[in-house]
């Protein structure tokens, strides 16, 4: 029985999920139809689009599912939350390899085309997928609760029948992997600040520069 709670929950996630794939396809769109738009940057940018709409049409939908403890395999459970982590995962990347993009873009303007090229940006593209199928699904390879009988096959349970298990993320998930993806996407995330500092300041030094060359002109 689906509490209140929950009916928000779910109608909300609902709205994020339209929201995002509607916004994603108009932005995949617009990038091939409009050939000025098909640069090394705006890869990263449909990159991380298609990570988005995957998000909008599969993951949030298996969230919601998760969400309310149905019954099921155990194995079934754990498939659908790695497929959870792996498509969160992929967006985590694309939005670190355009924050990269950008601060070479920034940082060395005039060897930008030499060092991004098409061919290296594609590369990064399909590295970061790799890795985001690579860490999300770890829990299969037994980073899981399969061997915990309180969170495995939950036989005595009086919710689900014989040889299933009420489908909850933290159930089949192991707390110690969590802490490790946290730390690893903290990694990433002051990565990404970092980054942004970094622009910050050189965009500051070109505006003073540029402000200085027009007083002496």
């Amino acid at each position: 029985m689906i509490k209140n709670d929950q009916v928000v929950y779910i109608v909300l996630e609902v709205v994020i999920a339209c929201l995002a794939v509607g916004g994603n396809v108009l932005v995949c769109w617009a990038v091939h139809l409009n050939s000025n738009l098909q640069s090394v940057t705006n890869l990263f940018v449909v990159s991380l689009a298609v990570a988005d709409i995957a998000v909008g049409l599969v993951a949030i939908p298996f969230a919601i599912a998760i969400s309310t403890g149905f019954c099921a395999h155990f194995l079934g459970c754990l498939f659908i939350a790695c497929f959870l982590l792996v498509l969160t995962q992929s967006s985590i990347f694309s939005l670190l390899a355009i924050a990269a993009d950008r601060y070479i873009a920034i940082k060395n303007p005039l060897r930008y085309s030499g060092v991004v090229t098409g061919k290296r940006a594609k590369a990064i593209v399909a590295l970061c997928w790799i890795l985001s199928v690579a860490i999300g699904l770890t829990p299969i390879l037994g980073w899981n609760t399969g061997g915990n009988t309180t969170h495995g096959q939950n036989n005595n349970s009086s919710i689900c029948p014989h040889g299933m298990t009420e489908c909850l993320f933290e159930g089949v998930v192991t707390l110690h992997y969590m802490r490790k993806r946290r730390a690893h996407v903290g990694c990433e995330i002051l990565q990404l600040v970092q980054l942004k500092e970094h622009k910050t300041c050189l965009l500051v030094y070109l505006l003073k520069s540029s402000m200085k060359l027009r007083g002496t002109s």
